[in-house]
């Protein structure tokens, strides 16, 4: 019996291993993201986020909350809809972000659950391995700035509580 629990072990340490060397999928990621460092946009998971608007937005949004408050400030100067900031400026924000940041630490792309140009819903796993469903909205006509990012947390009795 001892033998064959060995057995087991060796394959499925072979098989992490072999996933982990293949650099692929949100195991890699995350594990980068522990290690403070980013995919390279050449890596097969920058290419799991769409082609799309939302898609460039999300992708965006999500590396500058892995990479710290400097590059979500740029980020979110830069990728807001006007109308944005007017309703919630940005130091209102990257408040917002620290609470956040220290709760989530780092995020990296799980899934893509809807994808549409202007919206986009995707689970992110945190460096505590939590998975959270985020939801990102853009303009419709160009310049496709970020209209908003919303999450949806599992509340009491599973039911699903949006947070904006």
């Amino acid at each position: 019996m001892r033998r064959k629990s060995w057995w087991v072990l060796l394959v499925l340490v072979l098989a992490i291993v072999g996933a982990l060397w293949a650099g692929r999928g949100w195991i890699w990621n995350w594990l980068l993201a522990l290690r403070g460092q980013r995919p390279a946009p050449s890596d097969a998971a920058a290419h799991d986020w769409p082609d799309s608007p939302a898609g460039a937005a999300a992708r965006r949004w999500v590396e500058a909350f892995s990479e710290g408050e400097d590059a979500m400030r740029v980020c979110l100067t830069e990728i807001l809809a006007p109308e944005s900031i007017a309703q919630r400026g940005i130091d209102e924000r990257l408040e917002t972000y620290r609470g956040l940041r220290d709760r989530f630490g780092s995020l990296v792309l799980v899934s893509i659950d809807k994808s549409e140009p202007n919206e986009l819903a995707a689970t992110l796993i945190a460096s505590d391995l939590a998975r959270h469903k985020f939801i990102f909205t853009v303009q419709s006509e160009p310049p496709h700035m970020l209209i908003s990012v919303g999450r949806i947390e599992r509340g009491h009795g599973g039911h699903s509580v949006p947070h904006n």
